[in-house]
């Protein structure tokens, strides 16, 4: 439910809300660019701050984190089991709790099952005979190269997924090819603290649900997408390369 910025009481709470901040154990800034070729593609970087990107402010003080840009921003609270939506342009809040998320999360997930139980037997034998069509590879290398970035001395990783026809080199098939390179330095406790923070957040959220995946559900979920388990084991495999805090990371 959106409410209004303008009441004392409201201010109060928003007020309350952000002073975490201002003595945030960790706080960092991170900035985000968007860019796409073409008139549609131009029109999306405008959306996402054209050239200069987005930069938000990250600050974590105990079990509420707040992430802010100049337009929105999102307060997290562990203690509560609350999400604040900030739109600083507007003037409004919005608040979910923790059992809203993981109630519309479970009418997604009983929409999906019975989707899939209304499929006529031939619809899922072709879904699944279309994901047995492509294969996935993943790579990740180390270039060799360093810079300094932030005050760290970083090596650059470059991790590169790639879908192509099964049994067929991608030159000759086609496919789809996605490059991260990333700018890797030495583990950070500030950020390793962050990165903590988000797997509680998940786990409050999503855990209980995650876990109750039982060895039949996800034996049938690998038989309708059989490509996706293939990519994941993968990458569990190809990320063990990697060691440290990602400082920069451009997709491509």
């Amino acid at each position: 439910m959106k409410r209004a910025l303008f009441s004392c009481s409201v201010l109060l709470l928003c007020a309350a809300a952000l002073v975490p901040v201002l003595r945030a154990d960790v706080k960092t800034t991170d900035k985000t660019t968007f860019k796409l070729e073409g008139m549609m593609g131009a029109m999306l970087n405008r959306a996402a701050g054209g050239a200069d990107g987005i930069s938000s402010t990250v600050a974590l003080k105990g079990n509420r984190m707040a992430r802010m840009n100049q337009n929105s921003g999102q307060i997290v609270d562990l203690t509560e089991e609350k999400i604040y939506d900030v739109n600083l342009k507007n003037k409004e809040y919005s608040v979910m709790t923790f059992a809203e998320m993981r109630a519309a999360m479970e009418q997604a997930r009983a929409e999906a099952a019975k989707r899939q139980e209304q499929m006529k037997p031939e619809d899922k034998q072709a879904m699944s005979d279309a994901a047995k069509q492509f294969e996935f590879d993943v790579k990740v290398d180390k270039t060799g190269q360093h810079k300094d970035l932030a005050g760290y001395n970083t090596e650059q990783v470059v991790m590169t997924m790639t879908m192509r026809q099964a049994g067929k080199k991608l030159e000759e098939g086609g496919g789809f090819v996605m490059t991260n390179t990333m700018w890797m330095a030495p583990k950070i406790a500030a950020l390793e603290e962050l990165a903590q923070f988000n797997l509680k957040y998940f786990k409050a959220v999503y855990g209980g649900m995650f876990a109750g995946v039982d060895g039949q559900q996800a034996a049938a979920l690998s038989a309708m997408m059989p490509g996706m388990g293939q990519l994941m084991e993968k990458m569990a495999v190809e990320g063990r390369k990697m060691q440290g805090t990602p400082l920069s990371t451009t997709s491509l």
